[in-house]
């Protein structure tokens, strides 16, 4: 069966793949999983939208056009499509960790402030998610990485990419035991976890500092087949051969040098052995017996 990934503003290459911006994406339920990273959501308004003096951002309903009311529709629609992903075909939505970022007040008019509703970088994720144990994340830098958990079928993304990860947030709220962290920073607090969602499940992960794009889509095709149990886990991931670490090489030949010698070695001592063979048949002349050297019957 062949692997439909949507990448969502996160590029990758390969099989199966394929990429989009949220805005411009083909509907989420229609694939196997979809990896998103929200970081720039928040830029169609914050690119549009001026800050007020305190530093909020306001859209009013009777003047933006129907921009507010777009935003917070669109939202609306991908929440929707997650939940059909997750509630039909039991799909995975992966999402990069990102801070929550600038948020955008709705609201009617600029004298009705006290009757809000905001949206920010999380408001597209399924209601009963946030609420009510609020996976918001909350600020907290750091690059410490602790794999807790080094079965679960994204362990692979902190193992082989550990150096170019880091934190700029962690999974906030309260902790229930449906979730399932696999790496946390160096105080506990998730920074890679797994929440069972219907009958799909929500991935989060900490973002990367640098971005190697065929190993990292490599890495997330064997996590998400894993993940979807499509295939028996890979005893080595097919992007691991490209690969090879700083000492590697020298040892791998030093190790194929020492096959060699290990082969003239074991020839060498065959051959002593035929020598030594032949000396022990000429040796027990000397106490054999018979006509024809042979030890007599009792």
């Amino acid at each position: 069966m062949k692997l439909k990934i949507l990448s969502v503003d996160f590029p990758l290459e390969g099989q199966g793949i394929e990429n989009a911006s949220f805005w411009d994406a083909p509907s989420f339920s229609d694939y196997d999983a979809v990896i998103i990273d929200p970081l720039l959501l928040s830029a169609i308004w914050s690119k549009k939208i001026q800050p007020d003096s305190d530093g909020t951002r306001w859209s009013y309903s009777h003047s933006d056009g129907g921009f507010g009311r777009y935003i917070k529709d669109f939202f609306d629609r991908r929440m929707k499509e997650i939940e059909l992903l997750a509630n039909v075909t039991g799909g995975i939505l992966v999402c990069i960790i990102r801070q929550i970022g600038p948020s955008l007040n709705l609201t009617s008019h600029q004298y009705n402030k006290d009757k809000k509703s905001s949206v920010n970088r999380y408001s597209w994720f399924p209601n009963s998610m946030l609420y009510p144990y609020h996976y918001l994340p909350v600020e907290r830098f750091g690059e410490s990485i602790n794999l807790i958990d080094k079965k679960h079928s994204f362990s692979q993304y902190i193992t082989a990419l550990g150096q170019h990860i880091f934190h700029e947030a962690i999974v906030g709220g309260k902790v229930v035991e449906i979730v399932k962290p696999f790496a946390t920073n160096k105080v506990g607090e998730f920074i890679g976890c797994e929440v069972p969602f219907k009958k799909g499940k929500i991935i989060l992960l900490p973002p990367l500092k640098e971005i190697d794009r065929p190993k990292l889509s490599g890495i997330f095709i064997d996590c998400i087949r894993k993940n979807l149990h499509w295939n028996e886990p890979l005893a080595k991931p097919t992007w691991l051969p490209k690969y090879s670490l700083a000492n590697e090489k020298p040892i791998k030949s030093e190790i194929d040098s020492l096959k060699e010698r290990e082969k003239e070695i074991k020839k060498f001592i065959d051959e002593q052995e035929k020598k030594m063979f032949r000396l022990e048949m000429v040796k027990s002349l000397l106490y054999e017996q018979g006509k024809h050297g042979l030890e007599p019957s009792c």
